[in-house]
C-alpha cells in the first residue's frame, strides 16, 4: 500500500480502540538487514558476516541480540567463532548492534502516530530489539516522544510470539487487550497478540 493508503487504513483500524502497540522494526522504522550491512561494514568481509549474523539453524546469530540473554561483547565473538571467522572481526558485529539505528528510516505508519496521540490514544511499541541501542532510537526518531511505554525483548529476556511478553506489556500498563490494536509486520506476532485478545493488524508497512 502507499503511504496515504496506509495511514487511512491505521485511523479506521483504530478509531474504535483506546490504546494502539506497535511494532518496531518494519512497522514503524525500515530495518533492512543488507542496507545495514552495506553502510556499516568493511566490503571485505560484509557478504560472511551479514550471513553469519543473520543466518537462520545457528546458536549465535542476531536473534540472540534481540533476547538480550548475553552481554553484545559475547554474542559478536561466538557468532564469528561459531561461523569459522577470524576473531578480531567481532568487533565488526559489534559496530552494527551499537549502529544499525543510524541507518533505519521512518516508515509511513510512524507518520500517523502523533494523529493518535492527538485524539487521546495511549501508544505503545512491543518490540524484539537489541539493548542499548534501543535507547538511541527512543532518542533519535521524534514521533516515539508520543508513546506512553514499551516492552522491549532484550530488557525481559523473552521475545515475541511468547505469549509472557504480550502479558508483561498488559500487565505493566493495565492494558484491555479487547480495547488495543497491536500492529507487526510478522503473522507469527500478531497470531500471538490475537490469542490473548488484541485485534490486530499484519501487513507489509514498507
Amino acid at each position: 500500500m502507499t503511504k496515504p493508503e496506509l495511514l487511512s487504513e491505521l485511523n479506521a483500524r483504530t478509531r474504535d480502540v483506546g490504546t494502539v502497540v506497535f511494532d518496531i522494526g518494519n512497522t514503524l522504522l525500515r530495518f533492512d538487514r543488507y542496507v545495514l550491512c552495506e553502510r556499516l561494514l568493511p566490503a571485505d568481509r560484509r557478504s560472511a558476516l551479514c550471513d553469519a549474523m543473520f543466518r537462520e539453524g545457528t546458536k549465535w546469530a542476531w536473534r540472540c541480540f534481540d533476547d538480550g540473554i548475553y552481554e553484545n561483547e559475547r554474542i559478536a565473538l561466538e557468532i564469528v567463532r561459531e561461523n569459522g571467522l577470524p576473531e578480531a572481526w567481532a568487533k565488526d558485529v559489534l559496530h552494527v548492534f551499537d549502529s544499525f539505528h543510524t541507518v533505519m528510516d521512518p516508515l509511513p505508519l510512524s507518520f500517523g502516530v502523533e494523529k493518535l496521540y492527538r485524539e487521546g490514544k495511549k501508544i505503545y511499541a512491543l518490540t524484539n530489539y537489541g539493548t542499548p541501542v534501543i535507547d538511541s532510537a527512543w532518542e533519535r526518531f521524534a514521533f516515539f516522544r508520543f508513546f506512553s511505554g514499551r516492552v522491549v525483548s532484550s530488557e525481559e529476556k523473552v521475545s515475541k510470539p511468547d505469549p509472557e511478553i504480550y502479558r508483561i506489556l498488559i500487565q505493566r500498563y493495565g492494558i484491555t487487550p479487547q480495547d488495543a490494536l497491536f500492529i507487526d509486520d510478522v503473522k507469527e506476532n500478531t497470531d500471538a497478540a490475537s490469542a490473548l485478545g488484541f485485534h490486530v493488524f499484519c501487513g507489509r508497512f514498507l
